[in-house]
């Protein structure tokens, strides 16, 4: 296995066993992202990883007998996506390869990965956030788990007052 594709799966050790590609990709130092691509389609060759959104049930039994490509991708794509051949969250297919990689690191790559992961989804949230209306994010919710008791409470005691009288 090639230095750059040594070094995706490290990194997505850290993320544990199904994670998001772009998340790899920037956690990444920025000169493996460009082998980042052709590193991922690698790796899914040969088998360490695979699409996370294989079907399951009647579908998986119909793939099974037709025979699943390894490189087969179930992921949504757009269509004006550059990285429609690549999955966009993927796994890896043997639980054991995982924790092993994980346990290869020092505890200072991890703990640097982990800051680089925390920052990523401080990013996402940050994006997420700013497409949710501001009249949205700081409304308090219309009934609380205190006002939904209440009324249970006071259905119980409306029937218990309906049963006393008959």
């Amino acid at each position: 296995m090639r230095a750059s594709e040594q070094l995706i799966v490290k990194c997505a050790a850290v993320l544990g066993q199904t994670f998001p590609r772009d998340m790899i990709e920037y956690i990444l130092p920025k000169v493996q992202r460009v082998k980042a691509r052709k590193s991922f389609k690698r790796l899914k060759q040969i088998g360490i990883f695979e699409c996370a959104n294989i079907p399951t049930g009647r579908a998986a039994l119909l793939l099974q007998t037709n025979g699943l490509h390894p490189e087969a991708c179930f992921c949504p794509k757009m269509e004006d996506d550059y990285n429609a051949d690549l999955c966009n969250v993927m796994r890896f297919k043997n639980n054991l390869l995982q924790q092993t990689a994980y346990n290869i690191l020092m505890e200072s790559q991890r703990l640097d990965l982990h800051n680089k992961t925390v920052e990523y989804l401080e990013n996402q949230a940050n994006e997420i956030r700013k497409r949710i209306p501001y009249y949205l994010l700081y409304r308090k919710p219309k009934y609380s788990l205190d006002h939904m008791q209440q009324g249970i409470y006071e259905k119980k005691d409306i029937v218990h007052k309906i049963s006393v009288i008959d």
